[in-house]
């Protein structure tokens, strides 16, 4: 171990606020400082990981949702959705969600989900309300939840918007 006194310790000083006056400390430093340590790239794989795993839990549930809203309108479009019955609405609508590759719903529970309403207002054309909800698991006990609960007019004007 070296010991500095005096004037040996004023003259190293000096010379390091030089040094670092003219940037080569700095440039010294970021030569020595390359990469990403390793800690580091298990930081960012645990953030890519997170990230991909909610992704596929959410693609399916955003999938149904849109199969499901385009069986709705598909139904909507018919020229005579105005006429059909409850019955009839139904049947309609599980073949285009089994078409859209939606498989809640079956006969035995189409009854559950889609129910046929009179328009709010009298005069107004009946619509049909699809309601369900739908989760999938994320981690543990961590769930998504998508509540779905949406009505198109039945006007048999080719009008499916909501």
């Amino acid at each position: 171990m070296v010991v500095l006194t005096g004037k040996e310790l004023v003259r190293y000083y000096t010379n390091i606020n030089q040094l670092i006056s003219k940037g080569k400390i700095m440039k010294n430093m970021l030569n020595n400082q390359r990469g990403v340590t390793f800690i580091g790239w298990v930081i960012i794989l645990a953030l890519i990981g997170f990230f991909v795993l909610l992704t596929l839990r959410l693609i399916p549930l955003y999938n149904e949702k849109m199969g499901v809203i385009t069986a709705m309108n598909a139904v909507a479009d018919r020229t005579d959705s105005g006429k059909l019955s409850a019955f009839e609405v139904r049947k309609y609508f599980l073949r285009n969600a089994d078409i859209n590759g939606i498989r809640r719903f079956m006969d035995r529970n189409v009854r559950e989900h889609v129910t046929i309403e009179p328009g709010p207002k009298r005069g107004d054309p009946k619509r049909m309300r699809v309601q369900y909800e739908s989760r999938n698991k994320f981690l543990y006990d961590l769930e998504f939840v998508l509540v779905f609960d949406r009505s198109v007019p039945l006007t048999g004007e080719g009008t499916g918007e909501n």
